[in-house]
């Protein structure tokens, strides 16, 4: 058993940038799943798409609750873990094949679109056929929807930089830090060898996602902030920033999907539970950001400050 559990880790994330639902829930399961995979001819990126097909089912299953039985909403919770379970997969079996790409973890990012935004529609679907006022829904879940994606950005901004940062041995695919430039000279490379998808892809998700990073407060942060370049100061950014990391966890993609699967497996007791999803995404995940982003530029001057102080001792 032992053994099993050291083989399913080895696709895992470093624990500072997992968030705890993934850590303990999503992944251990995805983990079999790898493990099931691996003998396979399945590529990380067929893992990714049925991801995203899985995903879309889910929310067509959820807003087909409105019009047919409840328990169809149930069906779309278990649809939507599974789609988690194979967005979980992908990365875990690139990582332990040893072919993680930054194409296929760009294509994982734009994929992963898909499931929240179904689950959305299909919620809203439902909660209008349970006697709720239209524009109450539609202001409501489009506003938990938009700080999805604000929350999620900016933990994918976090945990990119302090993994270049503090774990820069561990392998993304490519450079941990996706900033703008990188992924322009990624699209110009891609176009050069003639893969016009994997081009398509990093021009989308420069557009569509570091884009609106930046204007949800991560200001394109590698090539902004000053970077650790040796042991000493990895673990000197550790020590500022792995409280703030460990706070940011709260907020990835996979802690608001678990959120929306629960509140669909409730959709049997009527719509509450999508309203208590709704609202935590809208009160204390909101709250949470805002202070994590309040918080940053203090750490930020912090480790500049330490740094520079650290490499004028080292120069004496």
């Amino acid at each position: 058993m032992s053994g099993l559990a050291e083989r399913i880790k080895r696709g895992f994330k470093p624990r500072q940038v997992e968030e705890f639902i993934d850590y303990y829930y999503h992944r251990p399961l995805a983990g079999l799943l790898v493990q099931l995979l691996l003998p396979l001819p399945f590529t990380p990126n067929q893992i990714t798409i049925a991801s995203g097909v899985v995903g879309l089912l889910a929310g067509l299953a959820i807003g087909h609750a409105g019009a047919g039985p409840d328990y169809w909403a149930s069906i779309g919770g278990g649809l939507l873990l599974l789609s988690i379970l194979l967005d979980c997969a992908d990365g875990q079996l690139a990582r332990v094949r040893g072919i993680a790409s930054p194409a296929g973890r760009i294509l994982d990012g734009l994929v992963d679109f898909v499931a929240p935004t179904a689950v959305f529609i299909g919620q809203a679907f439902f909660m209008v056929s349970l006697g709720h006022s239209v524009w109450l829904v539609l202001l409501v879940g489009s506003l938990a929807g938009g700080s999805l994606l604000w929350h999620a950005g900016q933990f994918d901004s976090a945990k990119n930089r302090y993994l270049h940062n503090a774990n820069p041995e561990f392998d993304l695919g490519g450079d941990a830090l996706l900033t703008g430039d990188y992924v322009e000279r990624l699209r110009v490379q891609y176009a050069q060898q003639g893969e016009v998808f994997n081009s398509l892809l990093m021009w989308g998700f420069n557009k569509w996602w570091l884009k609106a990073q930046a204007k949800g407060g991560s200001a394109d942060l590698g090539s902004a902030a000053p970077r650790a370049e040796i042991e000493a100061e990895r673990q000197l950014f550790r020590s500022i920033f792995q409280a703030a990391m460990r706070a940011w966890t709260w907020l990835g993609f996979g802690t608001h999907l678990f959120l929306l699967t629960v509140s669909a497996w409730a959709g049997l007791w009527g719509g509450l539970g999508v309203w208590v999803a709704w609202g935590v995404m809208l009160g204390p995940m909101n709250i949470l950001c805002g202070v994590l982003l309040a918080r940053r530029q203090g750490l930020d001057d912090r480790f500049a400050s330490e740094l520079a102080a650290m490499r004028a001792a080292e120069d004496a």
